[in-house]
């Protein structure tokens, strides 16, 4: 006799996906933070702009757009996929969806003083 196929259930597909796709902005951004802390200890600079300027590296060398977009897809995924009475996949979904939102507000904050901060007037 032959078994019959496994289930597959499309809302732990979705969250699996989503950590993936979430965690996936971890990587380029701790490597352009380190990078900016790299170069302030090198070069003995302080601000706000060193920050700004390793975290701008990193989005021209891996996109933007990718930083930008896998966050939104991973909040999606895991929001799509939150199921009562499934702690432990929403509190990974949790954790997850604060770091991509947090991983938003570093990308939309850096873009914003690199494209603002130069046209402030004192």
């Amino acid at each position: 006799m032959s078994e019959p196929p496994p289930v597959i259930d499309p809302k732990r597909n979705r969250f699996l996906w989503g950590l993936a796709v979430g965690w996936f902005s971890f990587i380029p951004l701790v490597y352009g933070c380190a990078n900016a802390f790299k170069g302030v200890s090198e070069q003995k600079a302080t601000g706000i702009g060193v920050i700004v300027g390793g975290i701008a590296e990193v989005c021209a060398i891996v996109g933007a757009f990718v930083l930008l977009v896998s966050p939104m897809i991973a909040i999606y995924l895991l929001v799509t996929s939150w199921s009562r009475g499934q702690a432990a996949r929403n509190i990974p979904a949790l954790i997850t969806m604060a770091w991509s939102g947090f991983t938003l507000f570093i990308i939309l904050g850096a873009a914003w003083m690199i494209l603002l901060f130069p046209y402030r007037h004192h």
